[in-house]
């Protein structure tokens, strides 16, 4: 399946609108699943004929996407709007998240793996506690 730059760019102003959002979904997903409900008519005003609907699956690890996302247009363009947020980049660095938009229009957030340089943060805390 032949990618075209064109297909990202449709759903990009959408995203762009909520990367905000989706920045933020992404930090507090440290704490617990995040979710954000949008309406219908967001995705359908912009393409009422997606082939498959609008939901999607995929994993975000280390910065960069699954392989599933590739059929997905909406997808696509959700990554985009991510590779280019300085934030969410420096969030996903070391990290896997997954991103799911279910038929209802619910965006979920989860972080699948934290960052490892956390988990070691944590160890040597430890150590350092136990040695005392």
């Amino acid at each position: 399946m032949e990618i075209h730059a064109l297909d990202t760019l449709k759903y990009s102003y959408l995203w762009n609108k909520y990367r905000p959002m989706v920045v933020k979904l992404m930090k507090d997903a440290a704490d617990e699943p995040q979710q954000y409900k949008f309406l219908k008519h967001e995705f359908h005003d912009i393409n009422p004929k997606e082939k498959g609907g609008h939901s999607f699956d995929f994993e975000l690890a280390n910065g960069r996407p699954s392989k599933e996302m590739k059929t997905s247009m909406v997808a696509r363009s959700l990554y985009a709007v991510i590779d280019q947020s300085s934030k969410a980049a420096e969030l996903a660095q070391g990290a896997t998240y997954g991103f799911v938009m279910d038929k209802q229009y619910n965006l979920h957030i989860t972080l699948i793996e934290p960052k490892a340089e956390k988990a070691s943060e944590v160890a040597v805390e430890e150590v350092a506690s136990e040695e005392k």
